[in-house]
C-alpha cells in the first residue's frame, strides 16, 4: 500500500483567500480524492456554509499559534549535537569502565537519529548505519546485554532538558 501525502496547513481561507493572522480560529477538513488526501483550510467563520464536493474523512477546529524561530532553532542545535555525539561515540573504541554505558548512549542516539533521517541501517550489514551527510559508516551494535537499568538512565539524561 502507498503511502499518501497529507498537506501542511494553508496560510490562507480557501473559501476567500484571506490570510491566516496569529489567533485565528480555523476549520481544516480532510477530503477523500480517490488516490489522494486533499486538505482545505477555512476560515471558522467561512466553513459553516461549506459544502465540499468530495466526501469528509474528518473534520477539525484548530488556532493559529505564532511561529516560534527560537524554538526550531535550538532543536536543530539538539540534533546537531546529538548527531556529533553519536559519531563520536562510534569512531572511538569502547574502553573499561564505561564501555556499557557508551553501548547504551549510542544505541538512544541512534534510535533518534535513525527517526530523523540523520542515519540510515546499511541493508545487509547488521548493526552498520550511514551517516546521510558524511557518507560515514558507522558501527553501533544492539545492546542485547545491557541492563534495562542503564537504558533508562541514559533515556533520562539524553531526553531530559
Amino acid at each position: 500500500m502507498a503511502q499518501q501525502q497529507i498537506d501542511s496547513p494553508a496560510r490562507h481561507c480557501a473559501l476567500c483567500g484571506v490570510a491566516f493572522a496569529e489567533g485565528s480560529a480555523v476549520c481544516s477538513y480532510l477530503l477523500d480524492a480517490g488516490k489522494a488526501y486533499e486538505r482545505v483550510d477555512l476560515l471558522a467563520d467561512k466553513a459553516q456554509g461549506y459544502a465540499p464536493g468530495k466526501p469528509v474523512i474528518c473534520r477539525w477546529n484548530w488556532t493559529v499559534r505564532p511561529r516560534d524561530n527560537r524554538a526550531r532553532e535550538e532543536a536543530r542545535s539538539a540534533l546537531e549535537q546529538s548527531e556529533a555525539l553519536f559519531i563520536a561515540l562510534c569512531e572511538e573504541p569502547d574502553q573499561e569502565p564505561t564501555a556499557v554505558k557508551r553501548r547504551a548512549l549510542r544505541h538512544l542516539l541512534a534510535l533518534t537519529l535513525l527517526r530523523k533521517r540523520v542515519i540510515r541501517p546499511l541493508p545487509g550489514e547488521p548493526d552498520m548505519y550511514l551517516h546521510s551527510a558524511s557518507g560515514l559508516k558507522l558501527h553501533c551494535p544492539s545492546p542485547k546485554e545491557l541492563p534495562e537499568e542503564i537504558l533508562r538512565k541514559a533515556a533520562a539524561q539524553l531526553f531530559t532538558a
